[in-house]
């Protein structure tokens, strides 16, 4: 997906609005085998326009594993760039505009009432990261 906004944008970047370590709800802590994990989000921009909001949960182990210090980077771009990480099956569900957290940048402004969202795990030597996704302006999965 960053590969495409990036070839699809002038400028992507990212807006991190979160990052601090959190315990986890159950079904969190079922798929990421810990109590607790970095939850980061964040909203990637294509040029001025939000295309996606981002929910991260990055374990402990995951950091040794070359996904510490993410800043500004896109999450994808450490994911993909290290092909060690593999992804599991992708869920895909439809949101009303009316669920989409309030604290979204332009959510006054999107121009839907559905909006496409999707979760995945990506595992590499037993480690789990949960990556969620919701696509805003047109943005499809």
């Amino acid at each position: 997906m960053t590969a495409l906004l990036r070839a699809k944008c002038g400028v992507l970047h990212v807006e991190v609005l979160s990052e601090q370590v959190c315990k986890l709800e159950h079904e969190v802590k079922v798929i990421l085998k810990c109590d607790s994990a970095l939850c980061r989000e964040v909203v990637l921009y294509c040029d001025d326009t939000p295309v996606v909001y981002g929910q991260s949960w990055i374990p402990e182990s995951a950091n040794s594993l070359g996904l510490n210090n993410i800043g500004s980077t896109p999450l994808g771009e450490r994911l993909f760039d290290q092909q060690a990480w593999k992804r599991g099956e992708i869920e895909v569900t439809k949101l009303q505009k009316k669920t989409l957290p309030s604290f979204l940048p332009g959510k006054g402004t999107l121009d839907s009432d559905i909006y496409f969202a999707r979760r995945s795990v990506f595992t590499r030597q037993g480690s789990n990261v949960l990556v969620c996704e919701i696509f805003l302006n047109g943005v499809k999965v």
